[in-house]
């Protein structure tokens, strides 16, 4: 073998060499971001749901109506509790300056086509 083939052969084994000793790729960091949902109600402040008593004890034609009229008042009351918690929850949050115009629009859903 003369100098040059050996010369050809060390230098592509240093260029072999120096692809495996490349440094590894560094990920790019992007910050996006998003909305996160927030609690809205107390979990304390939700009322017990009603115990009903239709389909309790033996079925007894004169109280069925009875039985079926008291549910059904626990049923509305009970739906008119959970009503009167919501509006907290139903309120849209208030632009974020951060964000630009476009997206903020988005989100809020005023962006025209």
């Amino acid at each position: 073998m003369g100098n040059r083939s050996i010369l050809l052969v060390v230098g592509a084994l240093a260029l072999v060499a120096g692809c495996s000793t490349a440094p590894p790729a560094v990920p790019e960091v992007r910050v996006v971001e998003k909305l996160v949902p927030q609690r809205c109600i107390d979990p304390i402040e939700v009322p017990a749901a009603p115990v009903y008593k239709t389909g309790v004890g033996p079925y007894v034609p004169v109280e069925s109506p009875k039985i079926l009229a008291a549910d059904f008042e626990a049923a509305k009351n009970y739906s008119a509790e959970l009503e009167a918690l919501l509006p907290p929850c139903l309120r849209l949050p208030a632009p974020n300056p951060t964000l630009d115009s476009t997206t903020a629009g988005v989100l809020r859903g005023t962006v025209a086509n």
